[in-house]
């Protein structure tokens, strides 16, 4: 079993002035290869930065996302891939005193069926309790600005190697904004059963068949069932007929391409 520290979920609720304190330490999420039946133990710690204590509640939700920019935090064990029930935290809250550091220790145990495949997940929220909340201990009555800071720390669990792949085209538009620029937007839906953070880029060819230019794309992580926006600057190419040829490499064994005629 082995751990790799992927990539990063920030959340900021800003209520008002901060006078939040809390941070969590190093990465935002957590991913554990797995294999049915194992359990796998890992860390979040927490760090005051402020000179009074911070109380901390601690809970799960489940996390999907379209790439109409719509993000569902459902609760914990509603979505169909799902890790959440099989995560025990501890402690649901904390107070973490001021310059300090705090831990809250999970365990993920995967359950002991042979037909788990794919990749699984869901998030821990770390979220500051302010001090005129009815769940503080302080109880302080004074009317106040505070803020919340909550945290989503995700926890991926991968079965093995396991899991197909397969990626889809949607939507895609030519956009031109105000200010000149011009955009060529493209959706695109994981429905197969593993997540990536697939590379993409564009061939674009002008109407001679000669290639003209190369574009790069942002990577972003794609869920199975979730989709994603890739949005690509393309202002450097001039005013003709283009074919574009849209290659999208998962990183293993699988690539998938597209090809779409635009007219700028």
């Amino acid at each position: 079993m082995r751990l790799r520290i992927i990539f990063c979920l920030f959340f900021m609720l800003f209520i008002a002035e901060s006078h939040a304190a809390i941070t969590v330490v190093g990465n935002l999420a957590q991913q554990a290869v797995m294999l049915p039946g194992e359990t796998h133990e890992g860390i979040i710690t927490l760090r005051n930065l402020g000179s009074t204590p911070s109380e901390v509640r601690v809970y799960q939700t489940d996390y999907t996302f379209t790439s109409d920019g719509k993000s569902s935090y459902s609760a914990a064990g509603e979505a169909p891939r799902s890790n959440a029930g099989w995560i025990f935290i501890q402690p649901n809250r904390l107070t973490v005193a001021p310059g300090s550091t705090a831990p809250i220790y999970y365990t993920i145990k995967a359950p002991d069926d042979q037909e788990l495949i794919g990749t699984f997940w869901s998030i821990v929220m770390v979220e500051e309790i302010a001090e005129t909340s009815p769940e503080s201990s302080k109880r302080s009555k004074s009317v106040g600005i505070n803020a919340v800071m909550r945290y989503g720390v995700q926890l991926i669990t991968e079965i093995g190697e396991s899991g197909t792949s397969s990626l889809q085209f949607l939507d895609r538009q030519y956009i031109i904004s105000e200010d000149g620029t011009k955009t060529f937007q493209l959706d695109i839906e994981n429905n197969g059963e593993k997540w990536y953070i697939p590379d993409l880029w564009i061939e674009a060819y002008d109407s001679a068949g000669n290639s003209v230019e190369h574009f790069e794309g942002a990577k972003r992580r794609i869920f199975p069932g979730c989709s994603v926006r890739h949005l690509i600057d393309i202002t450097t190419l001039p005013a003709g007929k283009y074919k574009f040829l849209v290659i999208v490499d998962t990183g293993d064994e699988n690539v998938y391409g597209a090809e779409y005629d635009l007219e700028l």
